[in-house]
Parts: structure tokens; sequence; C-alpha cells
């Protein structure tokens, strides 16, 4: 079951993470690749980790107001 809902985290956070601009994705993706490689962090906690940080971003995208965030990120 655990392994099931794992892949269904995945799945959605693949679909929201298309909502993003190529900025913004790029931003996402350096962080995809930061949270899924810490091995602290349980598979499941980290798929919804990134689903959170999807949700906010693509809020704040909506607003217009990502690209101010990324430049603080980097």
């Amino acid at each position: 079951m655990a392994k099931e809902r794992v892949k269904e985290l995945i799945d959605e956070n693949g679909q929201l993470r298309e909502q993003l601009t190529e900025e913004n994705k790029q931003v996402y993706e350096d962080m995809l690749l930061y949270i899924r490689t810490d091995l602290r962090i349980a598979e499941y906690e980290s798929e919804q980790i990134l689903l959170e940080l999807l949700t906010h971003m693509l809020d704040t995208q909506a607003k217009g107001m990502m690209r101010r965030l990324s430049l603080v990120i980097t």
C-alpha cells in the first residue's frame, strides 16, 4: 500500500511539474534532486514535501511572483 501511494504522489508531482514555466521547473528540479537524494528523508515524506513545494510554487507563479523567488534561491 505504501509503495502504491508513493507512486501516486510521484505521478501527481509529475503532472503538476508540467505546469511550471521552464525557469521555475529548473528551480524545482534542483530542489527535487536535493530532496530525493537526502537519505534521511523517507521516500513517502520526500514526495509529500515535493508536492507541497510544487503547490506553493504554482500558487506563487500564478500571482507572478515566482521570478523574484527564483532570484532569491539561486
